[in-house]
């Protein structure tokens, strides 16, 4: 189950600290930029098959999900695709 809230940022000190508690924490980014911080932070490799889902934005906090959640909670808002192609491997549609 996912919990979708609204979060309001003043500045980008949520952000900046997020990582020093194990949370992610993106402000109007591109998947493309999201996709580079989820391969370093789950040890995986993200590849894009659709160009144009590399721009989609997202303002996202996350914490305690594990990469699939993740990837679920990102479709959830703009809709893709992506499969596992194997354990440390996806592909984004």
């Amino acid at each position: 189950i996912f919990k979708l809230t609204r979060l309001a940022l003043k500045d980008s000190s949520v952000t900046v600290l997020a990582w020093l508690n194990n949370k992610l924490s993106f402000v109007n980014k591109p998947l493309d930029e999201i996709a580079k911080q989820l391969e370093r932070e789950f040890k995986a490799t993200i590849i894009f098959k659709n160009e144009a889902v590399r721009h989609y934005r997202y303002t996202i906090y996350t914490d305690n999900y594990d990469l699939d959640e993740i990837l679920q909670i990102l479709k959830f808002s703009q809709s893709f695709n992506y499969r596992f192609v194997s354990k440390d491997t996806i592909t984004i549609e």
